[in-house]
Formats: structure tokens, sequence, C-alpha cells
């Protein structure tokens, strides 16, 4: 399996955003001063929405290109090997600890969870972060459909009515009120990060054709412009235009530094991503995110390093223990299931497949 090394960095990245951003919500540091403004936990979400985005994307033209079909059935089985194992295993625990009455979910919550529609009716805060795992499934399920139905072109249709959709969706549920619980968690408040993602997995090689797009990816400009664009994030924390334009370009600021990051991988930056502690975390990210939320609420009592020390453990014991074989089963099972094809790097450059 290929990996984009710097892109695991970007993932370590996204989930230390989110562990802070409950740390700081949850009073388990110190959340005096502006850090409400920057509301790490969203961009840290945002962060894997893109990248998200951009590998699947990657993946299924790789597959339109070198065998003129995306193979549906194929697709759906890689997800769900991929995805559902360790969230199986999650959701196992934790309902042997709500059982035990350590834990307010009910079984109501593990049903939503189990068929990823969280993000649509409120949930306890130990499973409430597999909202962003609805949105994950509901693209997988929604965006092959697309590109097979339609080709390249109608993706990236697709890609512009997401674009202007989901601010406006924002906009309009942020005025009007919850849309039907939470409106920010939603898939129609997030698909413009997802469409980001497709969007420079297809456009980025005919973009790169430009000169001029050349010489600002690769030189001195793109940092000032990834500063600028995540800089209203902050700035914007009480308008409402926070909704319509500080997520749009922070989306945006993300695409940026994943085409620099491919674009230019001698430079310090990527160097870094690379690193192994970042690559090792960002491998790690999966099985980080599913089990902080309940060891990061405030009600437990624990010391901070007995949850840190607990979440490493639970999360290495995650991915090696499930993640891990459940990949080689999929390996074993795809051979006997699906015939093999071959998948070059196509269009979009891409050396990796997505887990």
């Amino acid at each position: 399996m290929f990996r984009i090394r710097a892109l695991d960095g970007l993932r370590a990245i996204s989930i230390a955003f989110v562990i802070v951003d409950h740390m700081l919500r949850n009073h388990l540091v110190s959340g005096d001063g502006p850090w409400w403004r920057f509301d790490l936990g969203r961009v840290g979400v945002r962060i894997f929405f893109v990248i998200s985005g951009f590998l699947i994307t990657g993946l299924l033209l790789r597959e339109l290109e070198t065998t003129g079909r995306i193979h549906l059935r194929r697709f759906f089985f890689r997800r769900f090997m991929r995805i559902a194992p360790p969230a199986l295993v999650f959701l196992g625990v934790m309902a042997i600890v709500a059982a035990a009455g350590f834990s307010p979910a009910t079984p109501r919550d593990f049903l939503h969870a189990l068929t990823y529609t969280s993000n649509y009716v409120q949930m306890p805060w130990d499973l409430g972060h597999t909202w962003s795992l609805s949105v994950e499934e509901q693209f997988y399920l929604f965006w092959p459909l697309v590109l097979a139905a339609f080709g390249l072109a109608g993706g990236r249709i697709a890609v512009g009515v997401w674009l202007l959709a989901a601010p406006l969706f924002r906009y309009v549920a942020g005025s009007t009120g919850d849309w039907p619980y939470y409106y920010l968690f939603g898939f129609e408040a997030n698909a413009d990060a997802l469409a980001v993602g497709c969007g420079v997995a297809m456009l980025r090689d005919a973009a790169w054709q430009s000169v001029r797009w050349r010489a600002f990816v690769t030189g001195r400009l793109l940092w000032p412009a990834v500063f600028t664009l995540a800089l209203t994030w902050p700035l914007t924390a009480l308008s409402p235009m926070r909704e319509v334009v500080g997520i749009s370009l922070v989306n945006f600021a993300v695409a940026l530094v994943v085409e620099r990051c491919l674009r230019v991988p001698d430079e310090a930056l990527t160097r870094w991503l690379d690193a192994p502690v970042m690559t090792f975390v960002g491998v790690l990210s999966y099985a980080l995110y599913l089990c902080q939320q309940p060891l990061l609420a405030d009600a437990r009592g624990l010391p901070l390093s007995v949850r840190f020390l607990a979440l490493a453990v639970c999360a290495i014991a995650l991915h090696r223990f499930v993640e891990q074989p459940a990949l080689r089963l999929r390996q074993r099972l795809e051979a006997r299931l699906f015939r093999r094809r071959p998948c070059g790097s196509g269009p979009s450059g891409l050396q990796r497949e997505p887990g």
C-alpha cells in the first residue's frame, strides 16, 4: 500500500486540534484567553474532510481512468473494512461501559452511531464525535455514485454545487435555528470541505499547466496567502460571515497546504510532516479520534496524565489488534471476491490509496 506521508502528518495536526479543543471545552486545561475564537475542533475535523475528499477522489479517478468504470461493490467493501471494524469494537466497548452505568449512552444512541445518522440527532458526549464519522460515511455513499453515473464532468458540477450550497445552508440554518438538531453537524454544512478536497484531486493536474499557478504553489507567496485565508476564522468569530466566509476560506487554506506538500516535498514543513513521530500519530489518528471523546469527558475525574496514557494505550491497541488485522483480511477477501485490476498513478498523480 502506497502512502503520502505528509498527509499523515496533517492528520496528526488535525487530531491534535480536536484533542486540545476538547480539553479546553471540558476545562481539563486552562481555557482562558482567545482560544475559543479558533474553535480548533472544527478546524481539525475540516482538515480530515479535505484530505478525505482528496484521497477518495484520487482513488476513484485512477480506477475510472484505468478500467473505464467504478466498481461500486468493491469500493463499498473496501470502505466498510477500513472504517467499520474499529468503530464496531469501540461501540461494543462503550455498550459495556454504558451497561455498567459509567456512560449515559442509550440503545437509541448506539443505533444512530451504528447507522451513521448521529449527525442529525442529539448524542451524549461519549458518542458525540460519531457525527463526523456519519458525514464521512454519507460522503462515501454519495460521491462514488455521482462519479459512476455522471463521470468527471458531472463530478465537477457536483463539487461546484457543494461549494456554493454549503455556505448558504450554514447561513440560513444558523439564522433560523437547528436543522434538525445542530446544523453544523449535518452533511449539508460540511459538504464544501469534502468538495474542496475532491476539486483539488480533479483539477490539480490541469491547474499545474499554468505557469503562474506553478509559481504560486512553489513560491514564497503561498504561505502568506494560507495565513491570510486562515486568519478569517478567528477574526469572524462573532460574525455571521464566519459560517459563509470563514469556514470556506479555511477549507481552501487546507487545500493549498495539501498541494504545497505534494508539489514541494523537500521543503522544511513537508519534511517535518514526514517525520516519523508525525506520521505515526497520523496513522493512529482514526483510533485516537474514536477513543478520545470518552476519555476527555469532564465528569470522569481522572488526572490528565492518566487520560493521555489511557488514550495512547487504547488507540495503539485498537490500531494494532483491530485496524491492521482488518486491513490484512480485506486484502485476502478482496482477492477472492473481486477480480484484481491494475491501478496506476492516474491523472491526479497520486500514489496512495486512502487506507
